[in-house]
Order: C-alpha cells, then structure tokens, then sequence
C-alpha cells in the first residue's frame, strides 16, 4: 500500500479509536477490535461506529473484514478479535 492510499484509508477514521484500527490494519496487516473491560458496556456503539468506519471504506475501495474466531464467531465484544483491511471489487460498491 503506498502512502497517498494510505493517507486516504486512514482520513476515514473519525475518532481515536477508529484511527487506531486503520493505521494498526494499514501496517500490520491485522488491527485488534476486540473489546474488553469497561469498553464492553458500550459494544453496541462500536459495533455502530465499525459500520459506519466500512461504509466511508467502501465508497473508497476498502473493507475492514471481521477474521473469525476459532468457532467462526465475528463479535466484537470478544476480547483479540482482530480485523483486516482489503481492497474490494469495484462491482460490490
């Protein structure tokens, strides 16, 4: 991914959180988007905002896909639960 993408990817992110989860998936190939502790009380907000994080994604050529647990689970609530950013097919926009 060169920079101008990534620099576009990560103007998505409204928020800290946000931010974190698209620099971390632009570098490391994975960002962790598991919750826990106290942040578990509110999951229904960041399950809100990582919808709303793939919707501008998609308008640009990007997904942030939910890797699966070991049971194919895709909850966020789940503490580890880890992300990926990939380019999408210009006919799913």
């Amino acid at each position: 991914m060169n920079n101008d993408t990534e620099d576009i990817i990560l103007a998505q992110a409204r928020g800290p959180w946000q931010r974190d989860i698209l620099y971390a998936a632009a570098h490391n190939g994975r960002a962790t988007v598991g919750l826990s502790g106290k942040a578990r009380q509110y999951k229904a907000r960041y399950d809100h905002s990582l919808r709303t994080l793939n919707d501008r994604l998609r308008t640009i050529g990007w997904q942030l896909e939910i890797i699966p647990g070991p049971r194919g689970g895709t909850s966020i609530s789940d503490p580890g639960r880890e992300a990926r950013l990939v380019p999408i097919d210009q006919r799913e926009r």
